[in-house]
């Protein structure tokens, strides 16, 4: 089949005369499917999170027809398991993949359900694909390492309840906030590859895509405002860089904290995370949330002593379809 369709795949009988087709989703199909990916457990069984499902419906609306649409296994007229592939303005793709696909479906057509959208993704500029599993998914990981993904980091979800009190904090002598604008743009582009020399945040990463494409991504995270971007700068040069997007009403997500190598071991971690949660209490947020990697250990322990449990975890998997040839490509931290 051409690499630019999204023609439907034909399945082969297996010995069981079994004939799944993978096609994209007509609308009047999309509940079903978004209700198969998004409140399904790993077990299958279904469960319901209204909330939940408002937030992917609106995730699908603003995506219906990214490499091809939420593309659909279905057997005799009944969907068995669906992918819904969602291209960030950072040339990345996310693939929400409803649990147990690799259970319900022959191995080729489960395969085919992951490809099709990975092939349109692409042949239209698409840098790379990535998708969160848990640890109770294996047979899911061994088909993504089939289709050309790549285990490279144990992505922790953490969160803190934000005081309503919380306040700026009092910075040393030197140092001042700037936030973003065109102006500061290329002291945020530096402040963001400087913490990368050394990082332990998915080192694996690395080189993968331009920094223009992680800025991008950053501000495609929840709900963009420059005002919420600061670097700590001394002079021209960042010490550090801190990234904040609101996510709703109530909760703030840390979307990137990095520190500079000759500010490491300074304090500069602190002051950035004591200035994230005064921005969450200082627009209502009741919540501050990130991703960190686990082997990251210099972060978890700045982010433990601010208060931050971990509420989730799950296993990151890539798949790169270019490698970028920027002299500036660097890699980018996996968002929530």
């Amino acid at each position: 089949m051409d690499e630019l369709s999204n023609a439907p795949t034909a399945g082969t009988p297996d010995g069981t005369g079994r004939r799944v087709i993978i096609r994209p989703a007509a609308d009047h199909e999309l509940p079903a499917a978004l209700r198969m990916i998004f409140c399904t457990d790993e077990s299958g069984r279904h469960f319901e999170d209204e909330e939940q499902l408002r937030r992917a419906e609106m995730l699908a609306a603003n995506h219906r027809h990214d490499a091809g649409g939420l593309w659909l296994a279905v057997e005799d007229d009944r969907p068995l398991a669906a992918v819904m592939p969602v291209i960030s303005p950072g040339r990345s793709m996310h693939l929400y993949i409803s649990p147990g696909a690799h259970a319900l479906l022959p191995p080729q057509q489960a395969q085919h359900l992951i490809e099709q959208p990975c092939r349109l993704a692409e042949a239209r500029g698409v840098c790379q694909a990535q998708t969160l599993l848990t640890a109770s998914e294996p047979q899911m990981q061994a088909l993504l390492t089939e289709c050309g993904f790549r285990r490279v980091a144990e992505l922790l979800y953490m969160r803190t309840m934000v005081a309503r009190d919380c306040r700026p904090p009092d910075l040393p002598a030197g140092l001042v906030w700037r936030t973003y604008d065109s102006s500061s743009h290329a002291v945020f582009t530096q402040g963001v590859l400087n913490s990368y020399t050394e990082s332990r945040d998915c080192p694996h990463l690395n080189d993968m895509r331009d920094i223009d494409d992680i800025l991008a991504d950053h501000r495609s995270t929840g709900q963009f405002d420059p005002a919420l971007w600061f670097a700590l700068c001394d002079g021209d040069r960042s010490a550090g860089v801190l990234l904040l997007a609101r996510l709703g009403e109530s909760m703030m997500e840390l979307v990137y904290l990095g520190v500079s190598p000759p500010w490491r071991g300074r304090g500069i971690g602190d002051l950035l995370m004591k200035q994230a949660l005064a921005m969450a209490a200082s627009r209502n947020c009741a919540q501050l949330v990130l991703g960190v990697d686990a082997e990251n250990l210099p972060a978890l322990r700045l982010y433990w002593r601010h208060g931050m449990e971990t509420i989730a975890r799950r296993t990151v998997f890539v798949r790169q379809f270019r490698r970028t040839l920027s002299a500036d490509c660097q890699h980018g931290a996996v968002n929530m």
